[in-house]
Protein backbone atom coordinates (compact mmCIF):
# COMPACT_ATOMS: atom_id res chain seq x y z
CA UNK A 1 0.00 0.00 0.00
CA UNK A 2 3.06 2.16 -0.27
CA UNK A 3 1.94 3.72 -3.60
CA UNK A 4 -1.45 5.01 -2.19
CA UNK A 5 0.69 6.46 1.17
CA UNK A 6 3.02 8.14 -1.15
CA UNK A 7 0.02 9.69 -3.77
CA UNK A 8 -2.12 10.76 -0.39
CA UNK A 9 1.13 12.50 1.03
CA UNK A 10 2.75 13.75 -2.20
CA UNK A 11 -0.11 14.71 -3.82
CA UNK A 12 1.85 13.79 -7.53
CA UNK A 13 0.83 15.65 -11.13
CA UNK A 14 -0.03 12.01 -12.25
CA UNK A 15 0.10 8.42 -11.20
CA UNK A 16 1.56 5.28 -13.20
CA UNK A 17 0.09 2.45 -11.92
CA UNK A 18 0.79 -1.67 -12.90
CA UNK A 19 -3.26 -3.25 -13.37
CA UNK A 20 -1.32 -6.52 -11.58
CA UNK A 21 0.41 -5.71 -8.27
CA UNK A 22 0.89 -7.03 -4.77
CA UNK A 23 -1.31 -6.30 -1.83
CA UNK A 24 -3.11 -3.67 -3.54
CA UNK A 25 -3.94 -4.21 -7.34
CA UNK A 26 -4.18 -1.77 -9.51
CA UNK A 27 -8.12 -0.89 -9.81
CA UNK A 28 -8.13 -0.73 -6.05
CA UNK A 29 -5.32 1.63 -5.75
CA UNK A 30 -7.38 3.49 -8.44
CA UNK A 31 -10.71 3.54 -6.38
CA UNK A 32 -8.69 4.59 -3.26
CA UNK A 33 -7.34 7.37 -4.89
CA UNK A 34 -10.78 8.61 -6.02
CA UNK A 35 -12.58 7.89 -2.81
CA UNK A 36 -10.00 11.20 -1.32
CA UNK A 37 -10.70 14.55 -1.81
CA UNK A 38 -6.82 15.08 -1.93
CA UNK A 39 -6.18 12.50 -4.64
CA UNK A 40 -9.43 12.44 -6.64
CA UNK A 41 -8.50 14.61 -9.54
CA UNK A 42 -4.79 13.30 -9.83
CA UNK A 43 -4.57 11.70 -13.35
CA UNK A 44 -3.84 7.90 -13.28
CA UNK A 45 -2.52 6.14 -16.22
CA UNK A 46 -2.83 2.37 -15.93
CA UNK A 47 -0.27 -0.40 -17.47
CA UNK A 48 -1.03 -4.13 -18.33
CA UNK A 49 -0.09 -6.68 -19.67
CA UNK A 50 -3.38 -7.86 -21.56
CA UNK A 51 -4.64 -5.35 -24.24
CA UNK A 52 -8.25 -6.22 -24.15
CA UNK A 53 -10.38 -3.60 -25.24
CA UNK A 54 -13.21 -5.32 -22.53
CA UNK A 55 -10.48 -4.32 -20.09
CA UNK A 56 -9.84 -0.36 -20.64
CA UNK A 57 -13.36 0.00 -20.52
CA UNK A 58 -13.76 -1.41 -17.27
CA UNK A 59 -10.48 0.60 -16.31
CA UNK A 60 -11.72 3.81 -17.84
CA UNK A 61 -14.88 3.50 -15.90
CA UNK A 62 -13.65 2.19 -13.25
CA UNK A 63 -11.62 6.36 -13.24
CA UNK A 64 -8.29 5.78 -15.13
CA UNK A 65 -7.16 8.62 -17.05
CA UNK A 66 -5.59 6.08 -19.86
CA UNK A 67 -4.84 2.91 -20.23
CA UNK A 68 -1.49 1.76 -21.76
CA UNK A 69 -0.87 -1.96 -22.91
CA UNK A 70 2.63 -3.64 -22.12
CA UNK A 71 2.21 -5.60 -25.06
Amino acid sequence: YEGLDRARALVPDIVVSDLVMPGLDGRELLSELRKCPETSTIPVLMLTGSDGEENEILLIEAGANDFVSKA
